[in-house]
């Protein structure tokens, strides 16, 4: 249990749990935090609802002599609040790729999104988003299906790209990720090209509506991993003078993506300068080449 309270993260203070269980569960459960403080007491609504989450699931993985390899969630996540959600989905991810099966039943169409494409599947095959709802008679019927790829290297198999020939990815052949690295013990977040050439309405480039939606996400989200001092990493693109740029195609690009141009500077809705760290990246991830 104190594992998975770890990964949850119910409370930003006390990252530990001390447990105790004797003979009836109801009874004879005794949590504790910090100095021997009861969390029934101190912690919130939602905090409390993560740190039963930690306790249930260490039951289910407890039980060895059970067959039972399902997990059934039903909206788990009432009164816990979006990072902890994030957390809960990590952590049911790596259940999955551990040979469990999860049923997570939830009422955020965004959240169930992001299961559908977080958790592992067998195969390469991408998720599937089927929406239920009353058909011209009113019976109960499928009126939407929608398919979800998921995210990078995140299938149950372990995908390998084929060329013509048949041969093994090249990266694959050359040793690229024979070497886990595994998960650390805390995330951060890397914020990349949210400057103002691109989410600023006045510059060409700029005020694309998806884009406008993301940077107020983005916000949102950035401001609650600094008040739980997660790092953040801003970057943008920018060059000192037209020698030093890639052979951009766009000319927009070519003409003011300049250290001293405006449209270079990072949206200030998501940068704050005096808590991120800074990168200025000279290619598109596309163009990259080693070294």
């Amino acid at each position: 249990m104190v594992e998975l309270y770890r990964r949850l993260r119910p409370h930003p203070i006390w990252q530990d749990i001390e447990y105790s269980v004797r003979g009836d569960v109801r009874r004879f459960l005794r949590l504790q935090v910090g100095d021997r403080l009861n969390p029934q007491f101190i912690f919130s609504s939602g905090q409390r609802r993560a740190t039963g989450l930690a306790f249930l699931l260490a039951i289910n993985m407890s039980l060895a002599w059970s067959r039972w390899r399902t997990v059934l969630l039903d909206d788990p996540v009432q009164h816990v609040d979006d990072f902890r959600s994030v957390h809960l989905v990590e952590v049911l991810a790596q259940l999955c790729a551990s040979g469990r099966q999860i049923i997570c039943a939830v009422e955020d169409a965004a959240l169930g999104n992001l299961l559908y494409r977080r958790l592992p599947i067998s195969g390469q095959s991408n998720a599937k988003r089927v929406t239920l709802g009353t058909d011209t008679e009113g019976a109960l019927a499928k009126v939407g299906e929608s398919i979800l790829p998921p995210l990078a290297n995140h299938s149950h198999r372990k995908r390998v790209c084929r060329t013509e020939e048949g041969s093994m990815d090249d990266y694959q052949n050359r040793s690229y990720g024979q070497i886990p690295v595994g998960f650390g013990e805390k995330p951060g977040i890397v914020v990349v090209d949210f400057q103002t050439a691109f989410t600023d309405p006045q510059y060409p480039l700029g005020g694309a509506p998806l884009v406008m939606r993301a940077v107020e996400n983005t916000a949102k989200l950035l401001d609650v991993a600094r008040r739980y001092n997660i790092p953040v990493v801003s970057c943008n693109t920018a060059y000192m003078n037209e020698r030093e740029m890639p052979y951009w195609k766009i000319t927009t690009v070519r003409e003011t993506f300049r250290h001293d141009h405006p449209s270079s500077a990072l949206d200030p809705r998501i940068h704050d300068p005096g808590y991120d760290l800074t990168v200025c990246k000279r290619r598109p991830p596309s163009s990259s080449k080693p070294g």
